[in-house]
């Protein structure tokens, strides 16, 4: 029991020391930025006459193994190892690149509201011009639906008014011719005499 006892205080022990020793470990990343000499020969012996930075762009004259000629934007020709290039530019351009495009984004994005801004109250003052016209269109159906009422109504009397005067006319010729007929009958009971 004391043997066992004794393992577990000397693993209790470890395991602190063990987390000590993880806490006070310290996280570090390789950084981005890189000078690379530039040599006249491809190879580690020759000193660099020249230093290429990180972002810069080379073009490439010829390849060796492990080795590229190249030239910098300054027009110095040289060699360098293939392990420090990439085809694509390093992450502090392409940050750089995407920082400007996010600007230029968020600027468009802005002059977009306010053009929607812009749009916005114009279609409320047509959609208010419009609830308008429709107002003014229903009024005008109306006063027209009325001077149409109007007219037939103008028109319907006259026709009335036509019709009781033919009416009356006709009661009057029946009238007259009657009357006519009816002294035409006593003066051929009298004998030819008028009445």
């Amino acid at each position: 029991m004391k043997k066992f006892a004794r393992i577990l205080f000397i693993g209790l022990c470890l395991s602190q020391f063990a987390l000590a020793s993880v806490a006070q470990a310290r996280m570090i990343y390789i950084n981005d930025n890189l000078r690379v000499g530039v040599r006249s020969e491809p190879s580690t012996r020759v000193a660099p006459f020249s230093v290429a930075v990180t972002g810069m762009r080379l073009e490439v004259l010829e390849q060796q193994p492990g080795y590229l000629k190249i030239r910098t934007n300054k027009g110095e020709v040289g060699w360098i190892k293939d392990i420090y290039v990439s085809d694509q530019p390093p992450a502090v351009l392409r940050i750089k690149t995407l920082k400007t495009r996010h600007q230029a984004l968020k600027q468009q994005l802005q002059k977009q509201e306010e053009t929607i801004k812009i749009l916005e109250t114009a279609n409320m003052a047509l959609n208010e011009k419009i609830d308008s016209l429709k107002k003014d269109r229903s009024r005008w159906q109306l006063e027209k639906a009325r001077s149409d009422y109007i007219q037939q109504g103008s028109v319907n009397s006259r026709f009335w008014w036509w019709i009781s005067l033919a009416g009356l006319l006709l009661v009057a010729a029946a009238f007259t011719s009657g009357m006519i007929w009816h002294r035409q009958q006593a003066m051929k009971r009298l004998g030819g005499l008028r009445v």
